[in-house]
């Protein structure tokens, strides 16, 4: 007998079952305490089913906050998705938008307007925090706990003086090309002295660097904004150790090479916890107070030197380097997401 005959069979019964007990005057509350024992039965399968179905959820969003892929992968399909709904609703004015529901009174607009000036005046208020900085501190041997209570959470940048073991430039060159995934990626953010933007290419920017002779002068500056380019990039950076485990993977790197040659200021924009780390030779970086802070805090000039960091929070700092180099200078740049 197969299994739908089985149940057939079993509903039949119950039912005659029931036929009988009503037929005898037997009360609800009896044939309940009499089926007690398979109702029990019933509804422990169902939580399991119910467990088993909550767990998986659990799993699931758990693998995609924690899987750098599997979230670059969901981030991909939801920006898909977004270009998707344009034609039936255009979200675009949306974007920027400090609320996504729209007021529809007066007094509900002069609540907005109010609200944003209360948020103007945080962040004014947060200019006292750099107001009185006279100096970037320099320390050695420094563990996460300290640098962030003394200085990220103050927003107070700070350069680590034994950050990570310098590379010489040839070493750090083989390094990276060593890895084809790498070189394979497409970089973004590219400026350089070797060629156009449109004719970019990690793989001929890092053969002209090694093959350039020492009169030629030359730089080039990118960023690994593909998930596989952040990946490949995580094998030649340093994590040091005041980089703290809890930490996520950074979610951007970049990658500054020169040599010889002196050019106007470079501004790169970046978000969240920064490290600039310098691998060999020397940069000079600007890091200039945000508005509305920039009249209080002004800008401090840093050379940074091989072996040293230079970690901060891009909440009150905008990051600029300048090129005055005679020898080779090899710079990495991390960004991690900081809530």
């Amino acid at each position: 007998m197969d299994q739908q005959k089985i149940i057939e069979s079993l509903n039949n019964e119950f039912e005659d079952f029931l036929k009988f007990c009503k037929g005898n005057s037997i009360s609800e509350k009896d044939i309940n305490r009499i089926c007690s024992s398979l109702n029990y039965q019933l509804d422990l399968r169902q939580w399991k089913k119910v467990g088993l179905l909550a767990g998986l959820s659990f799993l699931c969003i758990w693998l995609c906050l924690n899987v750098d892929f599997l979230e670059w992968s969901i981030s991909a399909v939801g920006r898909i998705l977004m270009i998707k709904l344009l034609p039936i609703y255009d979200w675009t004015n949306l974007y920027n938008a400090n609320c996504l529901v729209s007021y529809q009174t007066e007094d509900l607009q002069q609540v907005g307007a109010s609200s944003n000036e209360d948020s103007e005046e945080i962040n004014k208020r947060n200019c006292a925090l750099c107001e009185n900085l006279d100096y970037v501190d320099d320390i050695p041997d420094a563990t996460f706990h300290y640098v962030e209570e003394q200085y990220l959470e103050k927003g107070h940048p700070v350069i680590i003086t034994d950050s990570h073991s310098p590379i010489a430039f040839e070493a750090l060159i083989h390094k990276i090309t060593s890895d084809e995934s790498y070189i394979e990626t497409d970089p973004c953010d590219v400026e350089s002295s070797f060629m156009l933007k449109r004719f970019a290419n990690l793989d001929d920017f890092l053969r002209k660097a090694r093959s350039a002779n020492r009169n030629e002068s030359w730089f080039f500056h990118l960023r690994n904004c593909q998930f596989e380019g952040v990946k490949s990039s995580r094998k030649f950076i340093p994590k040091p150790q005041y980089y703290a485990t809890h930490l996520a993977p950074f979610y951007s790197s970049w990658l500054l090479m020169s040599f010889g040659i002196e050019a106007s200021e470079k501004t790169l924009f970046m978000e969240g916890l920064v490290a600039v780390m310098q691998m060999c030779g020397e940069l000079e970086i600007v890091l200039t107070a945000k508005n509305p802070c920039l009249d209080m805090c002004g800008q401090h000039r840093i050379i940074l030197n091989e072996g040293e960091a230079l970690v901060y929070l891009t909440d009150l700092w905008k990051f600029s380097y300048i090129l005055n180099n005679r020898d080779h200078s090899s710079t990495v740049i991390t960004e991690t997401k900081w809530d």
